[in-house]
């Protein structure tokens, strides 16, 4: 069983609907799935912050699975602009796309994980 099933058969048990990142139909959540540290457990949910279960991803290894798909877009003369440098690119991506966006109860969670270097 892989993690997604997990989750969804974690989430189905608890009376949860978790959302992760990524289109089913399109197999993006596959995509995104080496990245997913795990799930919330709600310990502090309250009426008030009813969003604590989610699932928790790595925050550095999205953007290392986003700068795959990405490409330079700066100007290819000058070594200086960051738009030559995926990873800019897709951490902006990151940061503006998916972190940025709130998609209601159960908005995954991002976590930096200082244990690695990227």
């Amino acid at each position: 069983m892989d993690i997604i099933e997990r989750i969804d058969e974690w989430a189905d048990s608890s009376g949860v609907s978790l959302l992760l990142i990524g289109d089913k139909a399109s197999g993006e959540r596959e995509k995104y799935a080496p990245a997913i540290v795990g799930i919330t457990d709600g310990h502090w949910t309250t009426n008030e912050y009813n969003d604590r279960i989610a699932v928790v991803y790595d925050e550095n290894k999205l953007i290392e699975i986003i700068a795959k798909d990405m490409e330079p877009m700066g100007d290819p003369d000058d070594p200086d602009d960051q738009y030559n440098d995926v990873y800019f690119i897709a951490r902006e991506y990151f940061e503006y796309n998916i972190k940025g966006a709130w998609m209601g109860e159960h908005t995954p969670i991002f976590i930096n994980n200082l244990t690695e270097e990227y």
